[in-house]
């Protein structure tokens, strides 16, 4: 549940599958350093997988066991999404995520690896931040300043719903529609 973030906390999380690609660890790491400055944050970990126990550990190593939430599998991640101050995507590789959208769609900031699709769908400092994968530096360094800066994940979460809405809503479906037919009717025409 949603609510099992510690009261008056600031919330990040991470959705998907445990495993080493998606780079939790070095989440966990960072989020330690990060609580230093804003001992209020927390952090949800969406999903499940082989190293959840491994992750579990880690969390109690870095003294965070009270401030991290295992979510488990969960059938819809809009109610987490709608408890976050933003998404992280810290993956080494990555397809084209779906959450990215759904968190994109709900008007909550990501920072994400510059991995993959996800470029194709977060323009840096347009509807989220991208990070090297390979640089927890820059991931605290994006994760530090959108926490800070309320007016900036505003302005990035409402990006993201206007893009999301334009891009994949369907009156933007409908508009790339109505202009390929117009395309494919101005060649009928030409090839006459």
């Amino acid at each position: 549940r949603p609510e099992a973030f510690p009261a008056g906390s600031r919330g990040i999380g991470v959705v998907g599958s445990l495993t080493r690609e998606k780079r939790v660890e070095a989440l966990l790491e960072v989020v330690a350093r990060l609580r230093s400055g804003l001992p209020t944050l927390s952090l949800a970990i969406v999903g499940d997988g082989p190293l959840r126990a491994e992750l579990a550990a880690q969390a109690d190593r870095l003294g965070l066991a009270g401030q991290v939430v295992f979510a488990g599998l969960v059938a819809d991640v809009r109610p987490w999404l709608g408890h976050l101050d933003l998404l992280v995507t810290p993956s080494g590789r990555e397809g084209l995520p779906i959450v990215l959208l759904e968190a994109l769609a709900m008007g909550c900031p990501v920072v994400a690896s510059r991995v993959g699709g996800i470029p194709e769908i977060v323009e840096d400092g347009v509807n989220g931040l991208l990070v090297d994968p390979d640089d927890p530096g820059a991931l605290e360094g994006a994760l530090g300043r959108l926490l800070a800066d309320e007016p900036l994940r505003r302005r990035l979460g409402e990006q993201g719903r206007q893009g999301v809405a334009a891009r994949f809503g369907l009156e933007g479906m409908l508009e790339r529609t109505a202009t390929l037919y117009r395309q494919l009717l101005a060649r009928r025409g030409r090839g006459r």
